[in-house]
């Protein structure tokens, strides 16, 4: 899941106002009826601009599940790689996953410089798996429970992206270099449905999903990254733990799990855990409070466009002189 998100998006609770002032058609005759007009105009808006919300999507940016992963059907071979990527940004990739190594010590048992997975893990911090620069997060999951091994954010203007992978489990041992690898494996694929992700984000704040389709349709995106990490596990992964008799778990690389959605979602009955715990979560902190403000707000946005119709405002120029600044609403 995405933690963004990527991904920050910035919503209008009902609309965002871009700034206007009125055009005076006649000159004297009209000068005072056109101020007052625009101060009307300025309280209409600053009453829908009080209402805009801040949505960060990290996710874009989403939170992930170690049981739940996501990918695109479409994409090439999980060893395969997507784009090129230059000598700049294969040196920042290889001092991030230094960094990750030098966070996580124990990862360092099965990453190694002189095997295949080493370049691979380079290149997606370099930004394949971002289609930008994606950095290393050492702080702990302290904010999600102990399901998620590992999270992102993917890059949005002004925020890069990163993967976080948790250092202890519950009971406070390390957690396992295999354990480890998977989520970074598992994290790099689901960074790269940041596209997708957003797409669910702009379609559920058009009201398109109710709170369990929305879960669902979360969940599904997540789901194909996890067909990734498992292919990664079966072609990449064990043969070379098979060769250098490294751990394996299946478990981890979801190996093992339901092929179809259906029967992997059927898994996650848990109203304590996941989808709920992210997908629900974030239905009911972001996009219903949306959701509701927008419809409470409709005779407000209706008598705001209308007036910018009736006096043919240019909100671009009008901002210039009459600066709006969104406050609390009352």
């Amino acid at each position: 899941m995405n933690e963004s998100s990527n991904m920050t998006s910035i919503y209008s609770m009902g609309i965002y106002c871009r700034n206007s002032k009125s055009k005076a058609r006649n000159r004297q005759t009209t000068a005072l009826a056109n101020a007052s007009r625009e101060k009307s105009i300025l309280a209409k808006a600053t009453l829908a601009i009080l209402l805009s919300l801040t949505c960060a999507w990290q996710t874009n940016a989403s939170p992930i599940n170690r049981a739940d992963k996501s990918q695109s059907n479409n994409e090439a071979p999980a060893h395969q790689t997507l784009q090129a990527i230059s000598s700049t940004d294969l040196e920042f990739g290889e001092q991030q996953l230094q960094k990750m190594l030098k966070d996580r010590r124990h990862l360092s048992e099965i990453l190694q410089k002189k095997e295949p997975i080493w370049p691979w893990a380079v290149r997606q911090f370099a930004k394949e798996a971002g289609s930008e620069r994606i950095f290393w997060n050492s702080t702990e999951l302290t904010e999600k429970g102990y399901e998620y091994d590992s999270d992102h954010r993917s890059p949005s203007p002004g925020k890069p992206g990163y993967i976080r992978l948790r250092k202890t489990d519950q009971t406070g041992k390390l957690m396992a270099a295999n354990r480890l690898l998977a989520a970074f494996v598992f994290e790099s694929f689901n960074m790269r449905n940041s596209k997708a992700f957003e797409k669910l984000e702009t379609e559920a704040l058009h009201g398109k999903y109710s709170k369990n389709q929305y879960m669902d349709a979360g969940a599904k995106i997540d789901f194909a990254a996890t067909r990734k990490t498992a292919e990664f596990y079966k072609t990449v992964y064990l043969p070379l733990a098979n060769k250098r008799h490294y751990d394996t778990d299946t478990l981890y690389w979801e190996a093992e799990t339901p092929a179809t959605f259906a029967a992997w979602r059927a898994q996650y009955t848990d109203p304590k855990g996941y989808p709920w715990s992210f997908w629900g979560k974030d239905y009911d902190e972001r996009i219903a409070p949306y959701l509701k403000a927008v419809k409470h707000n409709k005779v407000a946005r209706e008598l705001y466009e209308s007036d910018l119709k009736k006096y043919k405002l240019d909100l671009k120029k009008f901002s210039a002189t009459n600066k709006i600044v969104p406050t609390a609403r009352p």
